[in-house]
């Protein structure tokens, strides 16, 4: 698929034909209704807080000029939270919160900008974040992802700002998931 396809799809000059969309369906593990229609059914089996942050983190692409919701923005959203589980997470983990915000940034601030940020729409390596926290979430035996569960997912995205965040001092992810199970009280 062209980015010209998708942009001519985006400004409602054509539409893909239903093997395309049933293609893309399949390429992109996403139903039909939620590659038409843009509905998540993930969004009920996540807590209020996440669901919060994933929708934080449109804003903050829209803000950046990004057409898409990147890993990036959704760190930024855990970052901007009023009472940020990650922050609390970093500073029991020893990481220095500052370095990690301006890495963060930085990355955010040198991505492509887009002039058309009207249909933000959410990349697929945020997709596959969620599938990982998803993970976290069965394997702590919980019933929603919570936000912990999406602090842990960093560590699987394939996402090039994590080896960025890993140069960081003590942005391990042994210490930063014993920090969550301090918290968790586990």
């Amino acid at each position: 698929v062209s980015r010209q396809a998708v942009s001519n799809w985006e400004n409602n000059k054509n539409l893909p034909d239903i093997g395309m969309l049933i293609l893309m369906s399949n390429v992109f593990e996403v139903s039909l209704d939620e590659l038409i229609k843009g509905e998540n059914q993930m969004n009920n089996n996540m807590t209020e807080k996440v669901v919060k942050i994933i929708n934080a983190s449109q804003n903050v692409a829209k803000d950046n000029y990004s057409s898409e919701i990147d890993v990036t923005h959704v760190i930024k959203s855990m970052l901007n939270d009023e009472q940020s589980m990650l922050k609390n997470v970093l500073v029991r983990s020893s990481v220095n919160v500052n370095l990690f915000e301006q890495t963060v940034d930085g990355f955010i601030n040198n991505k492509a900008k887009s002039s058309n940020i009207d249909n933000v729409y959410v990349s697929v390596d945020v997709n596959n974040l969620v599938k990982n926290a998803e993970k976290y979430m069965k394997s702590y035996g919980d019933k929603y992802i919570s936000v912990e569960h999406l602090i842990l997912a960093i560590f699987d995205t394939k996402h090039t700002i994590l080896n960025q965040l890993l140069k960081i001092p003590n942005f391990e992810k042994k210490k930063i998931e014993k920090a969550i199970k301090e918290i968790r009280g586990a």
